[in-house]
């Protein structure tokens, strides 16, 4: 007599923190378990928790990084390093609150580097970039950063 049992994986909660190469977190890493939708985003503190399958592979994506893909083994924890990649910023605009790649973007761009910026005092970007650009007008709708008006 031969006895036949199947072991079916059960989901455990992956827990971590993704950082720079300086030790900084990083907000909004795309962190996903590999052929699922199970998946999450970083924190402002860089933490991250979902649940997943041990001894699946988890992968930690980010705008301007490289790719990492971890073969989680079950542990608890599952702390990230990812690396600066700025090849991948030549392929990425950002445009106001998203993203768009440099092949289907239409209409101007302009850029705005740091020295510009350093030491102004603004509570928030939008009004960090006011007067910073030519023919960049900036009106506040109603004070809510998702009603800005660009003219």
């Amino acid at each position: 007599m031969s006895i036949s049992l199947a072991a079916s994986a059960q989901d455990v909660t992956v827990t971590g923190v993704v950082t720079d190469v300086n030790n900084e977190p990083l907000i909004g890493v795309n962190v996903v378990q590999k052929g699922t939708t199970k998946g999450t985003i970083t924190d402002i503190y860089g933490r991250y928790s979902f649940e997943a399958t041990p001894n699946s592979t988890i992968v930690f994506t980010y705008i301007g990084f490289a790719k990492k893909e971890v073969v989680w083994d079950g542990r608890s924890r599952l702390n990230v390093t990812l690396s600066e990649d700025a090849e991948l910023l030549d392929e990425v605009v950002v445009v106001g609150y998203g993203t768009q790649r440099k092949v289907n973007l239409t209409g101007a761009v302009s850029q705005v580097e740091n020295r510009v910026l350093e030491n102004r005092p603004a509570p928030n970007l939008t009004r960090l970039l006011q007067g910073t650009l030519p023919n960049l007008n900036i009106k506040m709708a109603d004070g809510s950063p998702t009603r800005i008006l660009f003219l």
